[in-house]
């Protein structure tokens, strides 16, 4: 799967422009996240499919909401056409909401997308709180400071997104910063 036609795939199911944002910050993110862990073995078609997993993660959400089935989100889309992305992207997108579609995480892909996911929206609610409302502005201790305040953006999983730690080996400062640079290279994409 080329990543014209993940866009096109996206922009089908995903009307929702502030959702796709979230997309295209996990596309970004995902491809940080694949060059800090294969920096010795780097691969650029690797980097693209690891890209087009956090592009394609959301794609059934607005499914899963329309019919009020988002204990299914993640494998939704799968049920209707099994073979519409292709593995093991496929199985990243089912893993990553785990804790509903009970389908495990096992790579480094799959718990890659299910912490990225979780940190992208903590970013941006930090950035909306910042003064200039900036993702130029934002600094990885900025946002550990709001990941630390309990209260602040209840709706990330910050349980998730600290699994980098046990299932990539990222400690979790380095994995703010790699997610917050790559989601940066792209901040005029995303309106930030």
């Amino acid at each position: 799967m080329t990543r014209q036609e993940a866009y096109t795939l996206l922009t089908t199911y995903l009307q929702n422009k502030n959702l796709i944002k979230h997309c295209l910050a996990a596309e970004a993110a995902m491809k940080g996240i694949y060059k800090h862990l294969h920096s010795s073995d780097y691969h650029a078609e690797t980097e693209e499919l690891w890209g087009i997993t956090g592009l394609l993660h959301d794609v059934d959400y607005e499914v899963a909401q329309k019919e009020n089935k988002l204990d299914k989100h993640g494998i939704l889309l799968f049920e209707e056409n099994p073979n519409i992305i292709p593995e093991p992207m496929a199985h990243a997108i089912k893993a990553h909401n785990y804790t509903m579609t009970h389908v495990q995480p096992e790579s480094d892909l799959d718990w890659a997308i299910t912490t990225v996911d979780q940190l992208t929206g903590l970013v941006v609610s930090s950035t909306l709180v910042h003064p200039d409302k900036k993702l130029s502005s934002m600094t990885p201790e900025f946002i550990l400071k709001k990941f630390n305040t309990s209260g602040f953006s209840k709706g990330v999983d910050r349980e998730n997104i600290k699994l980098c730690e046990t299932k990539l080996g990222i400690p979790l400062d380095k994995f703010i910063a790699i997610t917050l640079s790559a989601m940066q290279s792209i901040a005029s994409e995303i309106g930030l």
